[in-house]
Parts: C-alpha cells; structure tokens; sequence
C-alpha cells in the first residue's frame, strides 16, 4: 500500500480540530455618520462646479464661437480637456479609480488645458482688439 495511514487521516483531523478552541470574534461598532447638513455640503462642493462647468459651456458654445479654423481648434481642444477632467472627477466620484491615479490623471489633463485655454484666450484677446 502506497499510503497505509490513509484512512485514519479522517479520525486524527477530526480529534486535531476537536483540540483547537472555539475561534470568537470581536466586531467593533461602526463609525457613526456625519450629520445630514455635512453630507449636504459636500454633495454640494461636488455638483457645483460641474453646473459651472455646464454653464460656461452653454454660454461658450453659444455666446462666443471662434470665427477662425485654428480658433475653433484651439477652443475644441479646451473644451475636451476641461470634459476629461471632469469626466476624471466623477469616475473617481464612482470610485472607479482611487485618489492618487485620479490626481496624476487631472495634472496631467491641466497641463494641456492651460496652455491650449491660453492660446485662446490671447486670440479672442487679439479679436476683440482688431474689432
């Protein structure tokens, strides 16, 4: 016989197990929550900037078109990264991605943004000028 004590594994495990005392466990109460007007307030700080953000892009697409190919480009590539940026804050909002990726993710969307947004801003600038 290639195992001989094969069959009294189950009766020393059962009398191993039988040895061993009864594992407790101690669950600690859970952290009480913030009061209502709190979670208000920060269900806030989040859903304003997005309202601003839709605003200023109603107000942007309407109001202030580029008349030019490269204006219209410019202000495109703005709107794009300032949309991924938003689109960064709520997929960490859904816990899709954790707080430092996220950070790295809006530094490296800001970059663009504010040199793509300062080229033009100093087109519609030179616009309203020559008009």
């Amino acid at each position: 016989a290639l195992f001989p004590l094969l069959p009294l594994m189950p009766i020393v495990l059962s009398k191993a197990a039988a040895l061993l005392p009864e594992i407790k466990h101690i669950f600690r109460t859970p952290d009480p929550r913030p009061p209502v007007m709190i979670s208000y307030g920060f269900a806030a700080g989040i859903l304003v900037p997005f309202a601003i953000f839709a605003l200023t892009v109603i107000f942007l697409l309407l109001a202030n078109l580029p008349r030019t190919f490269m204006g219209m480009m410019k202000f495109a590539g703005f709107l794009t990264c300032l949309s991924a940026m938003m689109l960064t804050i709520v997929a960490y909002w859904f816990s899709k991605i954790l707080l430092f990726p996220t950070l790295g993710i809006l530094g490296a969307l800001l970059i663009p943004a504010m040199v793509i947004g300062k080229l033009y801003l100093d087109d519609r600038s030179k616009a309203s000028h020559q008009e």
